[in-house]
């Protein structure tokens, strides 16, 4: 039994020194994950003229990522919006005598400004004139802790019939 235990170990022991062969791992270099607290980054600095009991260690500048932008969910935003543009009925969908609601997921930047517009339900004849409407929507800032932030949203906008066909 205790040859067993001897024996699992080391084929333990030669896989997991196998897979960090193979990973790329050296013992003679040092590299730190930055976001961790309190740990330094560090890289081995070979130089031939230099033992290795002596090696030397530079620290390694890795680039900072670029800051996920924090957008806030607000639901229908018809109410929200200071400038709330009313679409132009196209002439097609006048002809076939199209009505009904589209629907506009919109992203807001922080400075109120409409910066994505996309329909996402509604007739298909009616849906350009619907975005093209809600990129014009103009807004206030949305504060966040006392932040702005970019907000996402559905603007409707219904059409029926105008006048005579």
């Amino acid at each position: 039994m205790k040859w067993l235990v001897a024996c699992s170990a080391f084929l333990i022991a030669f896989l997991f020194g196998i897979s960090l062969v193979r990973s790329g791992y050296s013992p003679s270099l040092a590299v730190v994950d930055p976001r961790v607290p309190d740990v330094a980054t560090v890289q081995a600095v070979t130089d031939p003229s230099v033992p290795e009991s002596e090696t030397v260690y530079r620290r390694l500048e890795l680039p900072t990522p670029a800051p996920i932008p924090r957008i806030a969910s607000a639901g229908i935003l018809n109410l929200r919006a200071e400038l709330r543009p009313e679409p132009v009925y196209p002439a097609a969908a006048k002809a076939v005598r199209a009505t009904g609601t589209v629907a506009v997921q919109v992203i807001v930047s922080r400075e109120g400004e409409v910066v994505s517009a996309s329909a996402v339900s509604g007739h298909p004849l009616l849906r350009a004139a619907a975005e093209k409407a809600a990129r014009q929507a103009k807004f206030r800032p949305t504060l966040l802790s006392g932040t702005p932030v970019m907000i996402s949203g559905v603007l409707t906008y219904n059409f029926s019939k105008l006048g005579p066909f």
